[in-house]
């Protein structure tokens, strides 16, 4: 058994790729933290629907939907400054990497 694998000798070939690059670590995070603050923004733009559709659905009594609405709100809100601080610190850590690369 060990012959016959000695014998089957394979060559690997590269396959040309075709289309773009794949993107670096600080590119997809970048994308990913864009989609974040998309997503964020929709569902701050609905959250009063989102908040209605729970209290006639019966998930939230009537009475708390208001403090319900202000709660999402409130998330959405830190969701939103934690992308924000991240995005931040990327693009600070990129621009010193870029910084050293050209020294």
């Amino acid at each position: 058994m060990i012959a016959a694998r000695q014998k089957t000798h394979r060559v690997r070939r590269r396959v040309q790729r075709v289309g773009r690059a794949p993107l670096d670590r600080a590119s997809r995070e970048f994308v990913v933290l864009l989609l974040g603050h998309l997503v964020v923004f929709g569902l701050s733009l609905s959250h009063d629907e989102i908040v209605s559709e729970l209290v006639a659905k019966g998930y939230v009594r009537a009475g708390l939907a208001e403090r319900f609405e202000l709660l999402i709100g409130l998330v959405l809100f830190l969701c939103w400054g934690a992308l924000s601080v991240r995005m931040a610190r990327l693009m600070a850590d990129t621009r010193a990497e870029r910084a050293d690369d050209v020294e």
